[in-house]
């Protein structure tokens, strides 16, 4: 029973964007949430390394980076992809094209 309990803050905090405290990018694979913290000077490094913005701009719907980096939560890239963590089943990657799209792609 605690372990569903657990499990359920855990969900709704991520649904609030905040995990340890720290806001989460919708749409993130964890495993890049590192490469996600704002420089000293609040900024981001696209992650192909071509350009840098104002991390303000990360997830705001434009495709800045050529990567699609900026993007993880928007389908505001052709190229971007979009972590679905699943939770209690196998988290996945799709095409930012499909989030949104009225199509459950995984479940």
């Amino acid at each position: 029973m605690r372990v569903g309990l657990v499990s359920q803050l855990v969900f709704l905090y991520a649904q609030a964007g905040l995990i340890q405290g720290k806001p989460v990018l919708r749409g993130l694979d964890p495993r890049l949430a590192s490469r996600y913290e704002p420089s000293s000077d609040n900024m981001f490094a696209c992650l192909d390394g071509s350009q840098r913005i104002p991390f303000g701009r990360v997830n705001d719907d434009y495709c800045d980076c050529a990567d699609g980096s900026d993007e993880p939560g928007t389908s505001a890239c052709p190229n971007g992809t979009f972590f679905c963590a699943n939770a209690g089943h196998v988290p996945g990657t799709l095409s930012a094209s499909r989030v949104n799209d009225g199509v459950c792609d995984y479940d």
